[in-house]
């Protein structure tokens, strides 16, 4: 092999390393990018340089894509909460499961909070909480939680906090699209402090993850 054959091999090599580092850069922005797609918006174009031999090659790679807030790429965390009522006098049940119902001094209502993970990411501590209204009293060791560990054809797990309607409970992790009901009862106070006539109040549960809270309620209307 003589010196120019020699010369040649070096300098094919040389070239084929430079081709291997402005892959490996554009496959870096190009990644980059991508992970922000949810982010920008638009046409991007990106210019990467590298010196040959004394000279300057360019290469111009072209995103001719228009990336929207809508992007499936990033995961999202998002949560829904829903609550409801019904009246459970003396473990008789009258009617099933309303926004809204009617009672009188002395029922016992249950409420039904139910929590879904509509997102595409685990929420972990999920917390729910009741806030309680004049006139309605929670019975203490009321509360269960449902939900795949502990469904309802096995009672659910009760809770011995008791503390749903003061800093609220923890009812533990959910994969996305798990979900957890939990209900609690409580009596309507009958010891004449109520107004004559019908007294509408609302009551609200919450539900607080490391993503934010959400709230949802039911109307009960008094009438004496």
């Amino acid at each position: 092999m003589d010196k120019n054959e020699v010369k040649k091999q070096e300098h094919d090599m040389r070239i084929a390393k430079m081709n291997i580092r402005g892959m490996i850069i554009a496959a870096v922005i190009t990644g980059i990018f991508a992970f922000g797609a949810g982010i920008f918006t638009g046409n991007m174009t990106v210019y990467i340089e590298t010196v040959n031999y004394g000279t300057m090659n360019s290469l111009d790679i072209d995103y001719n894509n228009d990336f929207s807030e809508n992007s499936t790429s990033l995961a999202q965390a998002n949560f829904s909460i829903s609550k409801n009522v019904r009246i459970n006098n003396d473990r008789k049940r009258i009617g099933g499961w309303l926004e809204t119902v009617k009672a009188q001094p002395g029922d016992t209502l249950d409420f039904l909070i139910e929590y879904t993970n509509t997102g595409t990411i685990q929420q972990n501590n999920v917390v729910i909480k009741d806030i309680m209204p004049d006139y309605l009293v929670y019975i203490e060791g009321s509360t269960f939680i449902y939900n795949a560990t502990n469904p309802t054809s096995t009672g659910g797990l009760r809770d011995v906090t008791d503390k749903i309607t003061e800093i609220g409970i923890n009812i533990g992790n959910y994969a996305p699209g798990a979900n957890a009901l939990v209900k609690f009862s409580v009596h309507v106070v009958d010891n004449g402090s109520l107004p004559f006539g019908e007294v509408e109040i609302t009551n609200t549960g919450r539900a607080e993850t490391d993503n934010g809270s959400k709230e949802a309620t039911v109307e009960v209307i008094i009438v004496q």
